[in-house]
Protein backbone atom coordinates (compact mmCIF):
# COMPACT_ATOMS: atom_id res chain seq x y z
CA UNK A 1 0.00 0.00 0.00
CA UNK A 2 2.01 3.30 -0.98
CA UNK A 3 2.01 5.93 1.60
CA UNK A 4 1.19 9.47 1.09
CA UNK A 5 4.34 11.26 1.47
CA UNK A 6 3.17 15.26 0.51
CA UNK A 7 -0.37 16.50 0.18
CA UNK A 8 -0.18 20.25 -2.00
CA UNK A 9 -2.67 22.50 -3.43
CA UNK A 10 -2.25 25.71 -5.51
CA UNK A 11 -5.32 28.95 -5.31
CA UNK A 12 -4.07 29.60 -8.53
CA UNK A 13 -3.16 29.06 -12.42
CA UNK A 14 0.53 29.65 -13.09
CA UNK A 15 0.31 28.99 -16.99
CA UNK A 16 -2.91 26.91 -17.87
CA UNK A 17 -4.95 29.44 -19.50
CA UNK A 18 -2.38 32.40 -19.67
CA UNK A 19 -2.29 32.47 -23.70
CA UNK A 20 0.89 33.62 -23.95
CA UNK A 21 1.17 36.02 -21.38
CA UNK A 22 3.81 35.98 -18.30
CA UNK A 23 2.92 33.11 -15.56
CA UNK A 24 0.93 33.73 -12.33
CA UNK A 25 2.92 33.49 -9.13
CA UNK A 26 0.44 31.19 -7.22
CA UNK A 27 2.99 29.24 -4.67
CA UNK A 28 2.02 25.82 -4.15
CA UNK A 29 1.20 24.80 -0.57
CA UNK A 30 1.84 22.00 1.30
CA UNK A 31 -0.59 21.14 3.48
CA UNK A 32 -1.28 18.15 6.54
CA UNK A 33 -4.58 17.28 4.98
CA UNK A 34 -6.81 18.33 1.81
CA UNK A 35 -10.88 18.02 1.65
CA UNK A 36 -11.82 16.37 -1.08
CA UNK A 37 -15.63 17.04 -2.54
CA UNK A 38 -16.89 14.27 -5.34
CA UNK A 39 -17.60 15.85 -8.26
CA UNK A 40 -16.05 18.90 -7.17
CA UNK A 41 -12.16 18.70 -6.45
CA UNK A 42 -10.17 19.78 -3.89
CA UNK A 43 -11.47 22.71 -1.84
CA UNK A 44 -9.25 26.17 -2.34
CA UNK A 45 -7.48 24.06 -5.29
CA UNK A 46 -7.26 25.82 -8.86
CA UNK A 47 -9.37 23.34 -10.19
CA UNK A 48 -12.04 23.41 -7.74
CA UNK A 49 -15.01 23.75 -9.43
CA UNK A 50 -13.47 23.85 -12.93
CA UNK A 51 -15.60 22.18 -14.70
CA UNK A 52 -18.42 19.28 -13.51
CA UNK A 53 -16.62 16.21 -13.07
CA UNK A 54 -13.60 17.73 -14.63
CA UNK A 55 -10.91 14.42 -14.71
CA UNK A 56 -7.89 16.43 -13.14
CA UNK A 57 -9.60 17.77 -10.01
CA UNK A 58 -6.98 15.26 -7.81
CA UNK A 59 -3.55 14.62 -9.61
CA UNK A 60 -1.48 11.53 -7.91
CA UNK A 61 2.96 11.45 -8.24
CA UNK A 62 5.03 8.36 -7.69
CA UNK A 63 7.82 9.35 -5.05
CA UNK A 64 10.14 6.85 -7.22
CA UNK A 65 9.10 9.26 -10.36
CA UNK A 66 10.16 12.27 -8.51
CA UNK A 67 13.79 10.45 -7.45
CA UNK A 68 14.08 8.76 -11.06
CA UNK A 69 13.74 12.75 -12.91
CA UNK A 70 15.87 14.38 -9.72
CA UNK A 71 18.35 12.00 -10.34
CA UNK A 72 18.51 12.52 -14.26
CA UNK A 73 18.36 16.19 -14.30
CA UNK A 74 21.40 15.97 -11.75
CA UNK A 75 19.10 18.15 -9.45
CA UNK A 76 19.02 15.89 -5.85
CA UNK A 77 17.39 18.94 -4.28
CA UNK A 78 14.17 19.20 -6.86
CA UNK A 79 11.17 19.79 -4.36
CA UNK A 80 8.66 17.22 -5.23
CA UNK A 81 6.40 19.96 -5.05
CA UNK A 82 8.11 21.34 -8.82
CA UNK A 83 5.46 18.52 -10.47
CA UNK A 84 2.30 20.65 -8.91
CA UNK A 85 1.15 17.66 -8.04
CA UNK A 86 -1.61 17.15 -5.60
CA UNK A 87 -0.53 13.71 -3.97
CA UNK A 88 2.83 12.70 -3.96
CA UNK A 89 3.07 8.85 -2.69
Amino acid sequence: MPLIRHLYLSPGHNYFGHHGQAAGTHEIEERDALELVAGRGIRDDRFFDFKPDYKGQVTLFDQALVEAIRQHAGNPSLPSSAFRRNVIL
